[in-house]
Order: structure tokens, then sequence, then C-alpha cells
């Protein structure tokens, strides 16, 4: 389950900083936190 943390965290990497989805999903891998591009997408939304 996400923490508010991370939530945040990806809703301004996605608005703020324009960072494409398949980006933050290769960052995320190597902080060891498996995300999918379409959680990502549905996050944001």
């Amino acid at each position: 389950m996400a923490s508010a943390g991370l939530l945040a965290q990806v809703v301004v990497a996605k608005y703020a900083d324009h960072t494409p989805l398949y980006r933050q999903a290769g960052i995320y891998c190597r902080a060891g936190i498996e995300l999918e591009r379409a959680t990502l997408a549905f996050v944001g939304s």
C-alpha cells in the first residue's frame, strides 16, 4: 500500500517536474518500488 508521501512524490514528478511516466517507473524500480506506468497514470488523475 502506498503512503501519502509516495503519492505526493508521484504527483509532483508528473505535474511540476514534467517527468515522463517511464522515467518515474525506472526511478522507483531502482529504489526497490515496483510501480507500473498504468498505476502512475491513475495516481495523477
